[in-house]
């Protein structure tokens, strides 16, 4: 549980991927399955640091995203 909260390694990308696939991808580092409630936005050109929970803030915050339009469940 505590990975989820530590330090994790730097996000980028390249073009502009769907936010679900970014969240996902943090979703499954952390040990948590990912569903999406609707959320159908995209990003170009960001970078995400800190905690895995803070990648996926700036992410939602990047797309003006409720962090509750996504649901993590422990996996």
């Amino acid at each position: 549980m505590w990975t989820r909260f530590a330090t994790a390694a730097p996000i980028s990308w390249l073009g502009t991927p769907y936010v679900t696939s970014i969240i996902d991808d943090i979703a499954q580092q952390a040990g948590f399955a990912f569903r999406n409630h609707g959320v159908t936005a995209r990003l170009a050109g960001q970078y995400a640091s800190g905690t895995m929970l803070d990648q996926t803030e700036r992410v939602a915050t990047a797309t003006q995203t409720m962090v509750g339009g996504y649901c993590f469940m422990s996996s």
